[in-house]
């Protein structure tokens, strides 16, 4: 019995891989937004102030 057993665990049946089918994606058609068209702003130079320099101990 035990013989039988062995040969019987040799014997390894190869398992076919079913492929699986890939389901096709319906692909949702994208709106079109339209882009507004922004004005451009001038852009104001900013003038650097000057920082004064503190004077200290001034008599």
């Amino acid at each position: 019995m035990l013989e039988k057993k062995k040969k019987k665990k040799k014997k390894k049946k190869k398992k076919k891989k079913k492929k699986k089918k890939k389901k096709k994606k319906k692909k949702k058609k994208k709106k079109k937004k339209k882009k507004k068209k922004k004005k451009k702003k001038k852009k104001k130079k900013k003038k650097k102030k000057k920082k004064k320099k503190k004077i200290f101990n001034r008599q």
